[in-house]
């Protein structure tokens, strides 16, 4: 009786084992963005050797890759299909307005992909290996489709498509860059390259929990405290608006405003200088809000960080300690910071 049930005891393990091996996953997962070359095909290839080169899979199309299941009873075989969804890979909490069904035009014809494929090229070279993403893809436009199927023409808050790119962690998305000219290409580069720097910073918490005690935690989010002049010295009513206010160091245009204004260039600097004197003891570089809550601090340290790198990486090293290199509190918050970009990302700034 004993002999019997070991018997029946193997049997049972042997088949739970066999049920094991069946289930074993079937899908090869171990590198669905990797580009194979084809020497015959100049785009092909152009992508393999960038893929090669620099780790960067480069798409002109939403659907990147297929694997082999298996034939269904049929015969006919089955493949599941990897594409690219902008719903969880380009878009961030911010954008959930622009999340949904999209429809990609793509970027057609050999010349306008190689024109493409030689601006990334000199982009990824510029771009240090920390800082280069998982793949990239590129598309003639991309658009929202909504509940009803119709097209969405608003995406980005535009009147035509989205935005000119997206990026995140691991994947970017651009879009116009086959018609776009030398000027506009580097700008775009260069924007997507300070997103990158943005969302990527975060990956070095100890650093930035450093960032986040130079100032007394208190400090965070109190009201009343930055006092701003109610009257333009230089005398032109209503000018006080700008003067000593965020607006001269976050402005993009502030410099081409306040000249087109008929102020002096020393305006320019007056009023970053006296704005600076404002918040900098303080250790901050901006209020909690530039439009409402312009008298308070910062309410968190994301937010503070933020404000940071905004200005970090719009002005030069000379100019950013030219207007706050008289307060420690900041300049220390801003070494955290560069030492991160410079060293640990190897960007230069």
């Amino acid at each position: 009786m004993k002999y019997s049930l070991l018997i029946w005891f193997a049997g049972i393990l042997f088949c739970a084992c066999q049920k094991e091996d069946d289930l074993q996953n079937e899908i090869d997962f171990s590198n669905v963005y990797a580009i194979t070359d084809d020497p015959s095909n100049p785009i092909q290839h152009e992508r393999y050797l960038l893929y090669k080169e620099y780790g960067v899979s480069i798409y002109f199309n939403d659907t990147i890759g297929k694997q082999f299941i298996r034939n269904d009873i049929y015969g006919n075989p089955f493949y599941r299909y990897e594409t690219i969804d902008p719903n969880w890979v380009f878009f961030n909490d911010s954008d959930q307005q622009l999340s949904g069904t999209f429809r990609f035009f793509y970027v057609e014809g050999e010349e306008r992909q190689m024109k493409c494929l030689t601006s990334l090229r000199s982009f990824l070279e510029n771009l240090t290996p920390k800082m280069r993403p998982t793949m990239i893809m590129v598309a003639d436009s991309i658009w929202v489709v909504n509940s009803s199927g119709e097209i969405n023409a608003n995406m980005g808050g535009t009147n035509s498509n989205m935005n000119d790119f997206r990026a995140n962690f691991r994947a970017i998305l651009i879009t116009k860059l086959a018609d776009y000219d030398k000027v506009q290409t580097e700008e775009m580069f260069l924007s997507i390259e300070r997103s990158l720097i943005m969302d990527k910073i975060y990956n070095y918490a100890d650093e930035l929990n450093e960032f986040g005690t130079v100032v007394d935690q208190s400090s965070y989010g109190r009201s009343g405290v930055f006092v701003y002049p109610n009257e333009d010295p230089y005398g032109n009513g209503g000018f006080y608006l700008y003067y000593a206010r965020p607006e001269t160091m976050f402005m993009a245009d502030y410099e081409e405003f306040v000249l087109g204004k008929g102020y002096p260039e020393s305006f320019i600097e007056d009023s970053r200088l006296a704005y600076a004197a404002i918040v900098g003891p303080w250790g901050f570089v901006a209020p909690r809000d530039m439009s409402i809550y312009r008298d308070a601090t910062p309410s968190t340290v994301d937010s503070d960080i933020s404000m940071y790198l905004q200005l970090i990486l719009s002005y030069s090293p000379e100019e950013f300690k030219k207007y706050w290199g008289s307060y420690p509190l900041v300049m220390k918050k801003y070494n955290i910071l560069v030492d991160i970009i410079q060293e640990k990302m190897g960007v230069e700034l």
